[in-house]
């Protein structure tokens, strides 16, 4: 597959811009790391390259040090085609892929608005300051990623911050008054990133996720947007295509398989 590097470079940097949000960053040789104030969850820390090195086994040692001199895991994402040889280094040092997913990106001009749905859900734009929905937007996404909803009182620090910064949208479809799904879009300026799109297990295939990504999608574009980016997971790919999204890269997620 043929790729643009600057595009990819572009969400590179949103990606920066969007990984600050609510925690610490410090500068490890050509890795920028953002780390959690509170939280040890691995999930809740993340690095990533921000430069070349021509010498990545010692980098990545440097790496993975600093992660344990602050009580953390170590966990790395980027974008295969800029680093190609990270992979295999991060690998060597015991840090497991974890994720390998289609990197892709929707143009404001190409974006499909998905048909409507009936019944149509009613959508909830969701407000810092609306604990009803944070709590049944967060109470979803475990349901849908089968997470512990004891780890998520560390992500809903980060997620109201975000909502009041205007750096997170995030919105939910109600059907009957019940949730069945939500989507967020983390907001770095003209480059978006669509995440955390969720639907409840027996609801899915219904069109749901699709109609709560569109109406966010329209609003964010309707903003000032330019581009949405998003890592798809597995079986996602057609959902995102359907609405505009093209495969522009491949995105890896590297971590320790134990703690330090």
């Amino acid at each position: 597959m043929d790729f643009d590097a600057a595009l990819l470079q572009r969400l590179a940097g949103a990606f920066e811009t969007t990984a600050a949000e609510g925690r610490e960053r410090i500068e490890v040789g050509p890795f920028a790391v953002w780390l959690h104030p509170s939280s040890a969850d691995p999930m809740h820390s993340v690095a990533a390259p921000v430069r070349g090195c021509d010498d990545w086994p010692s980098a990545v040692e440097a790496l993975a040090e600093a992660f344990a001199s602050r009580g953390r895991t170590p966990r790395v994402e980027h974008f295969t085609e800029l680093v190609p040889d990270l992979a295999r280094v991060l690998e060597a040092a015991s840090l497991a892929c974890e994720m390998r997913a289609p990197v892709m990106t929707l143009l404001r001009e190409e974006f499909v608005p998905s048909a409507p749905l009936e019944p149509e859900p009613t959508f909830v734009r969701i407000g810092a300051d609306d604990e009803a929905s944070v709590e049944a937007f967060l109470a979803m996404q475990c349901e849908a990623f089968g997470m512990d909803p004891a780890r998520m009182a560390s992500w809903k620090a980060l997620f109201l911050a975000g909502l009041r910064r205007r750096a997170l949208h995030a919105s939910l479809a109600r059907v009957n008054g019940a949730v069945v799904s939500g989507a967020t879009i983390q907001d770095a300026g003209r480059v978006g990133e669509l995440a955390g799109v969720g639907t409840r297990p027996p609801l899915r295939g219904l069109g749901y996720a699709s109609a709560v990504c569109s109406r966010l999608l329209r609003r964010w574009f309707d903003g000032g947007g330019e581009v949405c980016w998003l890592s798809a997971g597995e079986g996602a790919q057609g959902l995102y295509a359907r609405l505009g999204f093209e495969v522009v890269g491949t995105q890896l997620n590297h971590g320790s398989a134990h703690p330090v």
